[in-house]
């Protein structure tokens, strides 16, 4: 090799870190001398992301969410409502089914009460009109903070299936009749001394959230981002 190929690199530093990146794409492409040095470096140049593929792809048919505390199922709570319009907006976002209003959950709820303690996942469904449903259920709910002092997390365990509204049976997971285990969690965040840790509450609603959606659809998974709760 001569010495020209040899110092080819340092010599176009500088005009290489001025290009944004698609171009500095092109530009190693163009510049390094052989291609399997091009290959290496546009795959550093590149790393940092990796497409996650959708856990079950549901069919785009009306979908009811219905996010239901095991310990308070019937009658529902403020954040399971909250929670479960957290995760339809993530599902509409990125386009995976069309969703029903969940006002028609809370008036078929607020109705007869009693009559809907009585009704299953897939009654449900077909009473507000979706051909499935996204059942989450809420095993934990709860928040951590130390002895002394102002900080505070929250941290949450579901399980998530979809049912067949028509049929009730099961469409996903085929293998777990109780739902796909789903765990969030935030890290220690300083209590708001106006709100209080409602800020941290919602916090792990929206992490929760995303990773519901994540289930059925493609996404972007950070190399760095490890754990088993993706805390934030």
């Amino acid at each position: 090799m001569n010495s020209s190929k040899q110092h080819w690199f340092p010599r176009q530093m500088p005009m290489y870190l001025a290009l944004s990146k698609s171009l500095r794409v092109v530009a190693l492409l163009l510049m390094l001398p052989c291609g399997g040095c091009g290959l290496s470096l546009l795959a550093n140049d590149t790393a940092g992301t990796s497409t996650m593929p959708a856990e079950f792809v549901p069919p785009k048919e009306p979908t009811l969410v219905l996010v239901e505390n095991y310990r308070s199922a019937a009658a529902g709570d403020a954040d399971s409502d909250r929670l479960a319009s957290l995760i339809g907006q993530e599902l509409k976002d990125n386009k995976v089914a069309p969703l029903v209003d969940v006002a028609a959950l809370a008036d078929l709820r607020d109705r007869d009460l009693d009559a809907y303690r009585k009704m299953s996942v897939a009654d449900i469904g077909r009473a507000v009109g979706a051909k499935q449903v996204v059942y989450v259920n809420v095993y934990d709910y709860s928040t951590e903070a130390p002895i002394a002092g102002d900080m505070v997390k929250w941290k949450a365990s579901v399980k998530v299936k979809i049912v067949d509204s028509q049929t009730g049976a099961l469409r996903w997971p085929q293998d777990l009749a109780d739902g796909d285990p789903v765990n969030a969690e935030t890290n220690y965040k300083e209590v708001d001394p106006e709100k209080g840790d409602i800020l941290v509450r919602d916090q792990m609603n929206k992490l929760l959230a995303q990773k519901i959606g994540n289930l059925f659809h493609d996404w972007q998974k950070d190399a760095d981002d490890g754990s088993d709760y993706g805390q934030q």
